[in-house]
């Protein structure tokens, strides 16, 4: 009974018990740990085959088990796929544990200004970014998403791709930070082709202190898009707008664009661009005093910001709902969502706020203070 075999997979079993596990484990020398992790590690390899990069993940663990013997070459390389596969899959956290597994590996800081040594560093380190900017609120972690993006791209600059380099400048982030790296990217592409379109699309926030020039790119975006009938690019490029015109108080403006962008929703599969608008769209109704309608948004907000996958709009999402909960005298409601927002990001700086409003609100002040 210190082991069963798997249901449905003959031939293959499993501890009945965790503890036995890291009891025998436990047992183990270091040496004799890693000489079976090699072991099963190229068993694995050999068994799965043409099939191995689907089991990725189990062997970058068993590669990474004995890598004193095996050296570094496949944990890198698995690692790497695991990650690639994590993220297709939006699961963030796994894949940064990948990609920094793997650029560990290999000796590449994880934190540094330098660009990629070779391709595959390159590979890992955009790989690093996204999983990056999932897992965190974009307002702790964007510096360190866009650094690890720079450099990679300044990599792919350097190497003479082109291709590579756009694809990281214009990779879909809501963010104000990033402008140098876009810049870049446009002085490499025509300036009405597809890829200026993309790039300036993701130009529009970056720009949101001058009004004017994010207007400009606004324009040209949406004209691109239009030209290439591209409703994902139109739906990226509305939402980048209105929340320029939202951070510049002009609210009738983003009202128009969100409800634009809402729209193409129904055609085209972009949850954090639908989630931002819902967003937008619940505090600029709210500022109206439409406590109703700023309901409405916010609830619809949760399916879209749960579908993304990150952290960021998850958390958004249970600020949305508790602002408006508050609003309306929901206090259990409010605490619900306030509670579910603090319980995956504690520190976040709106979250706390609106908790301590709310226990004010409902007259405990000690809690309210702490």
């Amino acid at each position: 009974r210190v082991i069963e075999e798997l249901p449905q997979s003959v031939g293959r079993y499993q501890f009945t018990h965790a503890l036995i596990q890291e009891t025998l484990a436990g047992e183990l020398s270091t040496t004799r740990k890693v000489r079976l992790h090699a072991r099963i590690a190229e068993a694995l390899e050999d068994m799965y085959g043409e099939e191995a990069e689907a089991h990725a993940a189990e062997l970058a663990h068993h590669f990474a088990g004995a890598q004193t013997i095996l050296g570094t070459e496949k944990l890198v390389h698995f690692s790497l796929v695991a990650g690639e596969r994590a993220l297709s899959g939006f699961a963030y956290e796994e894949a940064l544990a990948h990609f920094q597994r793997g650029l560990v590996a290999k000796g590449v800081a994880l934190t540094s200004t330098e660009p990629a040594g070779d391709a595959q560093a390159a590979v890992l380190l955009y790989g690093l970014g996204q999983a990056q900017m999932g897992t965190e609120d974009m307002s702790a972690a964007g510096e360190e998403t866009f650094a690890s993006f720079n450099r990679a791209f300044d990599y792919y600059l350097e190497a003479g791709d082109a291709e590579r380099a756009l694809i990281i400048a214009s990779h879909d982030v809501t963010s104000n930070i990033g402008g140098e790296l876009i810049e870049k990217g446009l002085a490499l592409v025509p300036p009405d082709s597809h890829d200026a379109g993309r790039l300036l699309a993701r130009y529009i926030p970056p720009l949101r202190a001058d009004y004017q020039r994010a207007q400009d790119a606004l324009r040209r975006a949406l004209a691109i898009a239009h030209q290439y009938q591209d409703q994902a690019l139109e739906m990226r490029t509305l939402v980048s707008g209105a929340c320029v015109d939202f951070t510049n108080c002009r609210f009738e403006q983003s009202l128009d664009l969100n409800l634009q962008c809402i729209e193409l929703a129904a055609f085209v599969d972009q949850p954090m661009h639908e989630a931002h608008a819902r967003y937008d769209l619940m505090a600029v109704v709210y500022a109206t005093g439409d406590l109703e309608g700023a309901a409405r948004h916010a609830l619809a907000m949760l399916g879209p910001a749960e579908r993304t996958g990150m952290h960021q709009w998850r958390v958004n999402a249970m600020e949305a709902n508790e602002n408006v909960s508050s609003a309306k005298g929901d206090w259990d409601a409010a605490r619900n969502f306030s509670e579910q927002g603090l319980a995956a990001s504690p520190r976040q700086a709106n979250l706390l706020g609106c908790r301590a409003l709310l226990e004010y609100q409902v007259g405990d002040l000690d809690a309210g203070y702490s």
